[in-house]
């Protein structure tokens, strides 16, 4: 209110005031007032969501052109797609193929080619956006990645699986999980317990995930996890960790601020990855909205970085409920 007052005082001299508030409340007392006020422009990655970077692009070829991608697994366009962005590529005779772009112009064939049938864990993609997920998240050149969508598009399930894969391969040499802590709505309160029990509501949907790939297997899960080979954190003791050659996924990532991610990604250390989930739609922090919001400001500023890829997942899978609420509410 004083700074409201100081503004209002400034305003009534004459002056050319405007006040700058990431908090909303702020902005509409001032707007209830006549003074000009605007949110702190400087840490939105985009004004308009419908001009978001989403990742996968359509491109419409002769058949000629599909066939010799077929082919060969590469082929030359005018267009200017960014690094690892996804194209479904297309002709008249309706016949189409799937690439990621090189950055150059070029379009190649999936890395996971030969997994046409692909199943992870026993999970496999139902649509083009889940297989594109597939690609990013098994590349082990790509160390970053971004999936944003829809409640039920399937984000942490085929991460989880991912996770899980390259674990028991070698790949990476354990699986850390990390969750902002920011209610949907009122605290419950103190959680009493070591940090795992404190964090255990908030993680749970990715052992739910888990518990639905490994059905039946719940001790195999509890063994991962006593072994250190499944890991939770805590976003408050992130900083000043180095974490090397694991894989850290980081759910309902739209309530982290832009501070609160570049800590997160300068954690990284060799070898690891880094997979960063949540819905745009369901912004649980009050000071952020979907412009402001640390996971599409890093979905922004790294579609050029050649580490890193990005899917806007479209489709529900969870049920026809779920997505039907999704789209209407």
């Amino acid at each position: 209110s004083s700074i409201i007052s100081v503004a209002k005082k400034l305003f009534d001299e004459g002056l050319d005031v405007s006040l700058v508030s990431r908090d909303i409340s702020m902005r509409v007392k001032c707007d209830s007032i006549g003074v000009r006020s605007e949110d702190y422009i400087r840490e939105k990655a985009v004004i308009n969501r419908a001009e978001a970077y989403t990742g996968v692009s359509v491109l419409n070829i002769p058949k000629t052109d599909v066939d010799s991608f077929y082919k060969n697994g590469y082929i030359d366009t005018d267009e200017d797609f960014y690094v690892n962005e996804c194209v479904v590529l297309k002709s008249e005779e309706r016949s189409s193929a799937l690439a990621i772009a090189d950055g150059n112009g070029g379009l190649n064939t999936l890395f996971t080619k030969s997994k046409d049938n692909i199943s992870v864990q026993g999970i496999s993609p139902r649509n083009k956006e889940q297989r594109f997920s597939f690609e990013l998240l098994l590349n082990p050149n790509i160390n970053m990645v971004t999936l944003t969508g829809m409640a039920g598009s399937g984000k942490t399930l085929i991460s989880i699986a991912s996770a899980m894969e390259q674990l028991l391969d070698g790949s990476y040499d354990k699986i850390i999980i990390s969750r902002p802590v920011q209610s949907m709505s009122g605290d419950i309160g103190y959680l009493p317990g070591t940090k795992e029990e404190k964090m255990m509501p908030w993680i749970q949907p990715i052992f739910d995930n888990l518990a639905h790939i490994y059905e039946g297997k719940h001790g195999y899960i509890d063994l991962m996890v006593q072994k250190g080979k499944i890991e939770i954190e805590a976003l408050t003791h992130i900083r000043g960790r180095s974490i090397p050659n694991a894989f850290f996924i980081l759910d309902e990532a739209q309530n982290i601020t832009i501070h609160e991610a570049k800590a997160l990604l300068t954690r990284m250390g060799e070898g690891s990855k880094i997979v960063l989930l949540g819905d745009l739609e369901q912004i649980d922090n009050p000071h952020l909205n979907t412009s402001s919001s640390g996971l599409s400001t890093i979905v922004e500023l790294f579609k050029e970085f050649r580490l890193s890829g990005h899917i806007t997942l479209l489709k529900g899978e969870r049920s026809e409920l779920a997505t039907y609420a999704a789209k209407i509410m």
